[in-house]
């Protein structure tokens, strides 16, 4: 009896071993697996942070140019606009104003203030300006425009997913102001 009593004991080790080596075989790849889902995670949230702080300043674009925007204003108003996009991000993708690029009629001046533009659908600025409440080509009317563009440096946790999910994400806006 003596001896069936170790054998049983020897059994039991044994068993408590394997599950040790088990779990010590498939903890790298449980902790690479939520460590990429937890990197995209937080990618997509600052990606999502940076787009809705971005439509923020779109909004605010249209709002404040109604309000008797002028030459010398436009100066002032570009940086409010910037200013805006840049207190709308949340935590996590935090943008300053100099990740924030504001133009007004595709300048970052009042270079062409008051000039009216068609906006082709290739989304490219147009060169050519037009006469402001024109009939463009694809119906639409021709206009002024705001340009916003919010870049986010994101640098993942995990350096296995740093060559995947690490870099710049841009956000764009194109909004007609008149």
């Amino acid at each position: 009896m003596p001896g069936r009593f170790i054998f049983r004991s020897l059994s039991s080790n044994a068993r408590s071993g394997i599950a040790a080596l088990e779990f010590a075989a498939l903890a790298p790849l449980l902790i690479l697996t939520f460590g990429g889902v937890t990197d995209i995670s937080i990618a997509i949230w600052d990606h999502m942070t940076t787009a809705a702080a971005v439509n923020a300043g779109a909004d605010y674009a249209v709002y404040a140019a109604q309000l008797s925007l002028t030459s010398s204003g436009v100066a002032t108003y570009l940086a409010n606009v910037a200013g805006v996009v840049a207190g709308a991000s949340r935590s996590g993708a935090t943008l300053s104003t100099s990740n924030v690029v504001v133009r007004y009629n595709n300048a970052t001046t009042n270079a062409n203030f008051g000039m009216c533009y068609c906006l082709p659908a290739s989304g490219v600025f147009p060169s050519v300006t037009a006469a402001c409440g024109s009939a463009c080509a694809d119906g639409t009317t021709a206009g002024q425009f705001v340009q916003i563009q919010a870049t986010y440096d994101y640098t993942a946790f995990s350096p296995l997913d740093a060559p995947f999910l690490s870099g710049s994400y841009t956000d764009t806006a194109l909004v007609r102001v008149q």
